[in-house]
């Protein structure tokens, strides 16, 4: 199955692009007679203006895809919190300075370009604190523009109903669309990473959970590499279907056994991975105990399973990237799990043997 790729870098380019006009835009208001008055005022808005030469910088070579899959770290929500809120705040601060209120009211419509990342890339509570704070905003403004005695309540009230429009409805209905798009990535992300018929983790959702998660350079990690023996001869003998129960047993048991201590996953037609936060002993006692409770003479069709252990030491891997790192110690494991079999099957080996 091909994972539908959603084009962060174009979303995110054009977000910075959008910044950094938004930018210009305030600066240009500081040439006008309704904008900023002369000093401090405009020294705030060019001080706003001129920020968003970094952040726009910063937003464009920020990667956006995990946060569109719901895929939060809490780096990541603070870096999408932190620009809203730094976007509703500039923008309110550059409109204050201005002399004719109602083209502040005017400008409120800026805050619908917000109002579009937060839709897209904000989780659900701080889209309503947008919508809020912006609301208020927008309504203060309305409430100035007709202090200054220019236009009639009717005026004001049309003004004020335009701004709270583009400022809100569109980000409502971008946000229910985004929130049933990124439902379906969910349901694709979780069926391309996850095997049919065991649950477990496939070995691209193995590799995906190794992006997020695994830390080699913090703590030991262990790895496990089971197959079952002769597998082949069960759906020969019994046929597939048969195989199938054996194998959504399998699953059961290492779930069971290992409850929230291990990562599993099914990486091949009978065999199994394990990552475990361990040192090479304790992943070896584990394998060990695995093999004993996935054997069960009263079963229907017994197993036996063959396993091969690793680990890699924290001084071993450095800062190495997680998937690389995955993969070399699936692939010790797999070196010593031939080494049990050879040995004549349902035994335990390490690496180096």
């Amino acid at each position: 199955m091909t994972l539908v790729e959603v084009p962060e870098r174009f979303i995110r380019r054009t977000t910075a692009l959008l910044v950094l006009c938004i930018g210009a835009i305030g600066l240009v208001t500081t040439f006008t007679a309704e904008g900023p008055h002369p000093g401090w005022q405009r020294v705030v808005v060019t001080a706003v203006c001129a920020s968003t030469i970094p952040v726009g910088l910063f937003v464009a070579w920020t990667p956006l895809h995990l946060r569109w899959r719901r895929q939060l770290s809490r780096r990541g929500q603070l870096f999408t919190v932190a620009f809203v809120v730094y976007a509703d705040v500039g923008i309110g601060a550059v409109l204050l300075t201005f002399a004719d209120r109602e083209g502040a009211l005017y400008g409120t419509a800026l805050f619908a370009v917000v109002g579009v990342y937060a839709g897209y890339f904000a989780p659900r509570r701080y889209v309503t604190a947008h919508v809020v704070g912006t609301s208020v905003f927008i309504t203060v403004m309305a409430w100035l523009t007709w202090r200054q005695g220019q236009h009639d309540a009717a005026g004001v009230l049309a003004r004020w109903m335009v701004s709270m429009l583009s400022a809100n409805c569109a980000l409502g209905i971008l946000r229910n669309f985004t929130s049933r798009v990124q439902d379906a990535l969910d349901a694709q992300f979780e069926d391309a990473t996850h095997d049919p018929l065991t649950g477990l983790l496939n070995r691209r959702g193995l590799d995906s959970w190794a992006e997020r998660a695994l830390d080699p350079a913090m703590r030991p990690v262990g790895f496990v590499i089971l197959d079952l023996d002769n597998f082949k001869s069960i759906n020969d003998e019994y046929g597939h279907e048969a195989g199938d129960r054996v194998l959504v047993l399998v699953a059961s048991r290492l779930r069971n056994t290992l409850g929230d201590d291990a990562t599993i996953a099914r990486t091949g037609g009978e065999e199994f991975a394990l990552v475990l936060a361990a040192d090479l002993d304790h992943c070896t006692r584990v394998a060990h105990a695995v093999r004993v409770a996935l054997h069960d003479e009263d079963d229907d069709i017994p197993v036996t399973v063959s396993a091969g252990v690793s680990a890699l030491a924290t001084t071993e891997t450095g800062h190495r990237d997680p998937v690389d790192a995955l993969k070399d110690g699936l692939r010790r494991a797999d070196v010593a799990m031939f080494e049990a079999k050879d040995a004549g099957r349902n035994q335990v080996r390490a690496f180096p043997g």
